[in-house]
Formats: structure tokens, C-alpha cells, sequence
């Protein structure tokens, strides 16, 4: 994408302006990508965006995401991992951790070794504790993939507060 149209991105204040400058396509290929990299960041430096522009740069990053996620997706960590990262970002011992949740320390050495796996209820204890959906836990034990898209309605938080209609079943199923 030249200069000019990335400044005529910008002075683009409706819709319709819009999609005549950048009409969106599914992106295929890097190029293209990096176009679309460039319309974003016009639409992010604007100081003071139009409703319009808001939509404009909503749909271009849906397209930007959907082009990612297919092509260089996001591995998923193991439970091991996931819970290791957790107690390290938050700073604490397996000890306390143990401690808080009431997750026996010698299951949680298991677990942080990768020979034993969480259960349902130990899943719920430590989602609590570190304030994470327990769906987190069970995306990492391979049982479905969480949405790698934010919910318009849970911006920033949308993890923690995000759970699917299938969880319960998903629970009851690794329960029996």
C-alpha cells in the first residue's frame, strides 16, 4: 500500500469511503496482509475516529485475525506448562498455591511433571485462584479450543468471564 492511500485511509471519514479505498477481501497471502497491517495502523492513529472508522477498522482486524489464526496459529500449552506460567506471572510458590486452593502439593507436583492431569475439581480451585475460566484448563487438556476472538461484550477480561454453553457437558464428561 503507497502513501497516499494510507493518507486517504485516514481522511476517509464514512464507510463507503472506506471500503472504496480498502474494499476488504479475505487475506491470503502476506501482501495483502501487510496492506491491511497498514489500514490499521492509519485507523489507530486517528486521534478522533468516526463511528465509521471504528466499524472500518473492527472489520479489517477480523480479517487480519482470521488470516493469523490460519496461518501461523497459536499452539496450545500443556496443563503442565499453562500451570507453571501461571504460578511463576503470579509470583507465587507451589507451596502457597497448594495452600490456597486446596490442591494437595504432591498433585501439584504431579501435574507440573506431566504425569498426572488435573480433575474437574482441582481445574475449578486453581481457576479461582489465579482468575482465569476453567476452560482454560481444559483447552489445554485438549478437550475443544477457546475463541482466539474478544467478545465485543468482555473486552479485556473476556477469559475470565467467557464460558461455553458445551462446558458443562465437557465437565460432566470428564467427570464420568
Amino acid at each position: 500500500m503507497t502513501t497516499l492511500i494510507a493518507n486517504q485511509i485516514a481522511k476517509s471519514r464514512t464507510y463507503e469511503q472506506l471500503l472504496l479505498r480498502f474494499p476488504p477481501r479475505i487475506i491470503r497471502e502476506k501482501r495483502v496482509a501487510k496492506s491491511a497491517y497498514e489500514v490499521v495502523d492509519q485507523l489507530m492513529s486517528l486521534e478522533s475516529p468516526t463511528k465509521d472508522q471504528l466499524e472500518f477498522l473492527e472489520l479489517v482486524s477480523t480479517l487480519i485475525e482470521d488470516f493469523e489464526s490460519r496461518d501461523y496459529p497459536t499452539p496450545v500449552p500443556s496443563t503442565s506448562s499453562l500451570l507453571q506460567h501461571l504460578i511463576e506471572a503470579k509470583g507465587v510458590s507451589q507451596a502457597e498455591v497448594a495452600k490456597k486452593t486446596k490442591v494437595s502439593p504432591s498433585t501439584l507436583s504431579e501435574v507440573l511433571t506431566g504425569r498426572r492431569k488435573l480433575s474437574v475439581a482441582n481445574m475449578k480451585r486453581l481457576a479461582t485462584y489465579f482468575c482465569i475460566s476453567p476452560a482454560v484448563f481444559l483447552e489445554a487438556r485438549g478437550w475443544f479450543r477457546l475463541p482466539h476472538t474478544v467478545p465485543r461484550e468482555f473486552p479485556m477480561v473476556w477469559i475470565s468471564a467467557w464460558t461455553p454453553r458445551s462446558l458443562p457437558a465437557l465437565v460432566n464428561k470428564m467427570a464420568s
